[in-house]
């Protein structure tokens, strides 16, 4: 496992909306909300990981949504997928993981710490996209991240997520489990 961030619990009460996922559960120890936490929780123990972000990153997805669709369709035409984006552009937003993902961390860890667990978190997330997509060449390794946020649902960034970070943690993960994201 990587270096991991601390805070202080000044910085943080349990409470927060980026603490809880969508289901309830602590984005921490997977305990729902209405039990004590694992004492090995991050939220417990003030130590934060690759995978605590990963997770926590799906409850700012709504905030982070891109809403020029020029912009987005212009994005994806660069990329190639001309005929795809004609068909699945009705819902017309895409999502900026990078910036959901430091909003979390900063909510989390603070400014100070959150650029480098968000460094490491997303260069997980992006091994772990290349592997699932079965695609690995060097120049659009920069943009898995970029890309799966503009193209995919919530719900498929979303599980995407949560199996990176179960990947991460070395846990079993279920579709099934992840549930429903509220639009």
């Amino acid at each position: 496992m990587s270096e991991t961030a601390t805070h202080g619990p000044e910085r943080h009460d349990g409470r927060s909306a980026t603490a809880y996922d969508h289901n309830g559960n602590c984005v921490g120890c997977s305990t729902h909300h209405s039990a004590q936490c694992r004492p090995t929780c991050p939220f417990q123990t003030g130590v934060f990981t690759e995978s605590t972000i990963l997770r926590a990153t799906v409850r700012q997805l709504q905030y982070h949504r891109v809403t020029d669709r020029r912009a987005r369709a212009s994005v994806v035409r660069e990329l190639g997928f001309v005929e795809w984006t004609g068909r699945r552009d009705r819902r017309r937003t895409g999502y900026h993981l990078r910036s959901a993902m430091v909003a979390a961390a900063v909510e989390l860890v603070g400014e100070v710490h959150a650029p480098s667990l968000v460094e490491r978190a997303r260069e997980f997330l992006t091994d772990f996209l290349v592997v699932e997509w079965g695609a690995a060449p060097q120049p659009m390794r920069a943009l898995v991240v970029y890309l799966h946020g503009m193209t995919a649902d919530p719900q498929d960034i979303g599980r995407s997520l949560y199996a990176a970070a179960a990947r991460l943690d070395c846990e079993d993960f279920t579709a099934e489990t992840f549930g429903d994201i509220a639009s």
